[in-house]
């Protein structure tokens, strides 16, 4: 993992892992705080985790895509917010 800071972007992080089998990087820009992309990439994990990769295929949690170069099987996801939705049927309404 590699953190950082300049004006334009704020504070950052770019890691790379491994979930399920397949390389996953993640790149956070603009954190709130110094410490607070650490937290953002742990919702990421545990939001991947709950999810799977399935999910990042649906356009309800997708925000938006860009082409990937690389493998097949690639994907590149820009996500603006990390908003998860939850079905008005599990509040009670």
């Amino acid at each position: 993992q590699k953190t950082g800071y300049i004006n334009e972007a704020g504070h950052c992080l770019v890691l790379q892992t491994k979930f399920e089998g397949r390389r996953v990087i993640v790149v956070l820009l603009d954190a709130w705080g110094k410490y607070s992309h650490f937290g953002d990439a742990q919702r990421i994990r545990t939001w991947l985790e709950a999810k799977g990769f399935d999910a990042l295929h649906d356009p309800v949690a997708r925000t938006g895509a860009l082409p990937a170069r690389g493998p097949e099987n690639a994907a590149a996801l820009v996500r603006t917010a990390f908003v998860e939705k939850t079905p008005s049927a599990d509040l009670g309404e």
